[in-house]
């Protein structure tokens, strides 16, 4: 659910209503309220997309599962802390040399990306934190710590393992 409605939040605006049309249940004539508010200015469309996504969610995972993953979307992106659910990254002692490993390695044992040109790139171009600091030096051989956070592009977090 909280995926779900973080990427619904990354819908863009001008597909706001056409979303609300073809996967809500919301009624015709409250889409048209929520257009001709958009149109007005009457209504921001943050607080419009915030419904669509509890909207989503909740045709998918129930009424709790979208207030809870609206909640967790909030404290991750509006106050910058750690969602509640991280998923795990198990690093082998023999995946680290003296206990480090090249960045984009380690990025791409993530999986979150495919390859490791694709790892490089989103290093590049600013989509990696580690414990909430920006890194960018694709070369870096990065000294390795149990409950490391990474965050890989917007919606990814990684707790790094060590066994």
């Amino acid at each position: 659910p909280q995926k779900m409605y973080g990427k619904s939040m990354s819908v863009p605006d001008n597909l706001m209503i056409r979303y609300f049309e073809l996967v809500t249940d919301v009624s015709l004539d409250e889409i048209n309220k929520i257009k001709i508010g958009l149109e007005n200015n009457n209504l921001h469309p943050r607080d419009v997309k915030k419904r669509l996504a509890r909207e989503i969610v909740k045709l998918y995972h129930g009424q709790s599962a979208a207030i809870m993953a609206e909640e967790e979307f909030e404290k991750v992106f509006k106050n910058k802390l750690y969602p509640e659910e991280i998923k795990e990254l198990i690093l082998k002692k023999g995946d680290l040399k003296e206990g480090k490993i090249w960045l984009i390695k380690l990025v791409a044992l993530s999986g979150v990306v495919d390859s490791k040109s694709e790892a490089r790139r989103l290093v590049e171009q600013g989509g990696l934190k580690i414990n909430g600091e920006k890194v960018s030096d694709t070369n870096l051989d990065l000294t390795v710590e149990e409950g490391m956070i990474l965050k890989i592009g917007r919606l990814n977090f990684i707790k790094l393992v060590i066994k």
